[in-house]
């Protein structure tokens, strides 16, 4: 897959779509025998183990994720694995514990493939800056709609992988390279204030322009839908309010006896 002259987004498709299910599949579903599963094992551990320093790394295994210890368990024999957990500072007495629940599948605390995904995302929704606001996006099918595979033949490349960025807060800018450590430096274009995501896309006025022209296009393709669905649609009408004040907002929708005020913000 490395080696093939394919898009960075085809590989993840591959990976994920054939390379993993491929790997585990016979696994999972137990038609493997003892051989294969203990040459497999002897070769992950010629590759894994001999490049990690395990004491330094068992020290990790001590926390609530029984995942990791699940995976740790599987690639390090029983004898070396109890030796490690004493090492990294593990008692006696919370190894037959864990032992216990690495060896019984239905143990509470083992967590399965089905809950990879969402363990997953609470673990990215916990970090500083990178999960701020992600979790608005957890389970939303119109929001998420455009990570479709239909929907993202319509994008090139580029602009697929900076949306991805931006989704999960990892565009190059100071909030992401200063954020954990304190202090965010101020903006590189304005310099009035720190250099957030939030702020390039919702107030720097070097990329108000930008911002303007976005606007300007989901309020035409809002438009354009309203019309579609015979609605009558009037753009930027100047109102009067109740107290004789005015505004001036986006769009106004009107169908018999229903208005909708439509405002958008970018």
């Amino acid at each position: 897959i490395t080696a093939a002259n394919l898009k960075p987004t085809q590989r993840v498709e591959i990976f994920c779509s054939y390379a993993i299910p491929r790997s585990f599949y016979t696994a999972v579903n137990n038609s493997s025998n003892q051989t294969c599963l203990r040459n497999a094992d002897s070769l992950i551990r010629s590759k894994m183990v001999a490049r990690c320093k395990a004491k330094r790394a068992f020290k990790l295994y001590h926390s609530d994720d029984k995942l990791v210890a699940k995976v740790a368990r599987a690639v390090i024999t029983p004898g070396k694995f109890g030796k490690l957990w004493r090492a990294g500072g593990g008692s006696s007495q919370s190894l037959l514990v864990v032992q216990e629940d690495l060896t019984n599948v239905e143990s509470v605390s083992y967590r399965g493939p089905e809950c990879w995904r969402a363990e997953e995302f609470r673990k990215w929704s916990r970090k500083n800056p990178q999960g701020f606001g992600v979790c608005l996006y957890e389970k939303d099918k119109i929001s998420n709609a455009w990570l479709r595979r239909v929907e993202r033949a319509k994008w090139r490349e580029s602009q697929f992988i900076c949306a991805i960025q931006m989704r999960c807060n990892m565009l190059p800018t100071l909030e992401l390279r200063f954020g954990p450590r304190g202090r965010i430096p101020l903006c590189r274009a304005c310099g009035v204030t720190s250099e957030t995501g939030s702020h390039i896309m919702g107030s720097c006025r070097e990329t108000k322009l930008n911002r303007m022209e976005r606007h300007n296009k989901l309020c035409s393709l809002l438009a354009q839908e309203g019309a579609k669905k015979k609605w009558e649609v009037f753009c930027e009408r100047r109102v009067t309010k109740m107290d004789c004040s005015w505004a001036v907002p986006d769009l106004i929708f009107v169908r018999k006896d229903t208005l909708l005020v439509v405002d958008i913000t970018v």
